[in-house]
């Protein structure tokens, strides 16, 4: 296992995409093991949002912006992140397909615009 973990890490991530979309397609015809890879996966992630939410002070931001590949083309994991943190906090995900970078950018202006 360790050695899976390792050469995972060297990948480069037009091969991390290429094996994202495989097991999205994977999912997608049914194939149960790949779409336990994508509940896990998106529940993992929204565990990892849930923990900086928790470090907010109030006001909490309830309006995310959702980014990147995975987000942006795969539902399934898209709504298994959304709801899982929607069991915590009420918010708001939009998807934005713009380069993840330009999120630092918006973040204020995304947070008032919509109050």
């Amino acid at each position: 296992m360790p050695s899976a973990v390792r050469r995972f890490y060297q990948l480069d991530r037009a091969h991390l995409a290429a094996f994202a979309a495989k097991v999205a397609a994977a999912a997608d015809d049914g194939n149960e093991a790949a779409q336990r890879v994508i509940t896990e996966s998106a529940r993992a992630l929204a565990q990892e949002v849930l923990v900086l939410l928790n470090r907010y002070a109030e006001p909490t931001p309830l309006k995310l912006a959702l980014s990147g590949s995975v987000l942006v083309h795969n539902e399934s994991f898209r709504h298994t992140l959304i709801e899982t943190i929607r069991a915590r906090y009420p918010i708001q995900a939009r998807v934005v397909t713009t380069n993840n970078s330009r999120g630092v950018l918006f973040w204020h202006r995304w947070q008032e615009k919509e109050a």
